[in-house]
């Protein structure tokens, strides 16, 4: 009778989360096509620490398991590891703001770890299954940290990247193995060598999900074309657009553009030369999903009056324009 209870309970406790949808993608993230032994690894240094962050506007996921973490190795050659680990966070950092701008290490998960991983050995994209699946919210940012101790280096060992400014935070040393461990008050270097990844994740569908694709289809100096591909039964979506690079809407935000029923719309009447951040969710009438951002900027207006000079009569002697 015990037994038939217990089983009874766990059905009501994980009934919610079988009744929810889920879909297994591949997310790339990262279009770059140069080449670094920076990159992912350091494969140049022995001790490495090595914290990298990717935006929610690029990985667009409403959310889910990781799975695994793929890096595109860009040459045959290897580098044996006797220490390879992998953590992941999520922070609303999109950079570094300094040289000791580490993520917290208690909003560190353990995801990977071995004593025999190898590094590279392929052209492609290179594979580590996660002993742990890390379940992303895909709203915040994510954090990988990749972390290793190993006899040898190499400068041939490299890895595709995307410039992206101080979304990478570093240290190295080729003979004090401590720096393979978190790195406390201690600095690194910052650097623009974010490597390019792929996800498996595994998503749960929430009842009201994000919409996920949220890219400019058209841009000029006075109009924006947004659009977004619908996830679940949402049919309906609101939109909210401003100039405050720090302005996160939330659930009682009232939106610049409410219950908009295409998959895309276009702001018009905008300023030139701008930048902007606009987002979108799925309106649910009963409930909300979170809001996905896209940031983009207006064009310069047109030269309209030919020819164009400029005094330049507002500048002082000496001063930078």
């Amino acid at each position: 009778m015990k037994n038939i209870l217990r089983f009874l309970l766990m059905l009501l406790l994980f009934a919610p989360m079988a009744m929810q949808a889920q879909n297994t993608i591949d997310v790339e993230v990262g279009t770059g096509t140069s080449t670094s032994y920076t990159g992912g690894f350091c494969t140049y240094y022995n001790y490495t620490w090595q914290e990298n962050i990717y935006l929610a506007q690029d990985i667009q996921t409403v959310g889910g398991y990781i799975n695994s973490i793929s890096w595109y190795s860009a040459t045959s050659n290897t580098l044996s590891t006797s220490d390879l680990r992998i953590y992941m966070g999520t922070t609303t950092r999109t950079t570094h703001s300094s040289t000791s701008d580490w993520q917290p290490q208690s909003e560190l998960t353990l995801v990977y770890s071995s004593t025999s991983a190898v590094i590279g050995g392929i052209v492609g994209w290179k594979t580590f299954t996660l002993n742990t699946p890390f379940y992303y919210n895909g709203v915040d940012n994510l954090v990988v940290v990749v972390a290793k101790k190993a006899s040898s280096t190499s400068s041939s060992t490299t890895h595709r990247y995307t410039n992206t400014t101080n979304a990478v935070l570093y240290r190295y040393s080729s003979s004090d193995q401590s720096y393979a461990n978190y790195p406390g008050t201690n600095t690194g270097s910052r650097t623009y060598y974010l490597a390019n990844i792929k996800l498996n994740i595994t998503e749960v569908l929430p009842t009201c999900p994000t919409p996920r694709d949220f890219v400019v289809s058209s841009l000029n100096a006075t109009d924006a074309t947004v659009s977004w591909s619908p996830l679940g039964n949402t049919s309906v979506f609101d939109l909210y657009l401003t100039t405050n690079a720090s302005e996160v809407p939330n659930a009682n935000t009232t939106p610049t553009v409410p219950s908009v029923t295409d998959t895309f719309y276009t702001f018009t009447s905008l300023t030139h030369s701008t930048n902007y951040r606009s987002f979108v969710r799925a309106n649910c009438s009963s409930e909300y999903s979170p809001w996905r951002s896209l940031p983009f900027t207006t064009a310069c207006s047109a030269i309209t009056t030919l020819p164009y000079t400029e005094n330049f009569d507002s500048y002082a002697t000496g001063e930078n324009g």
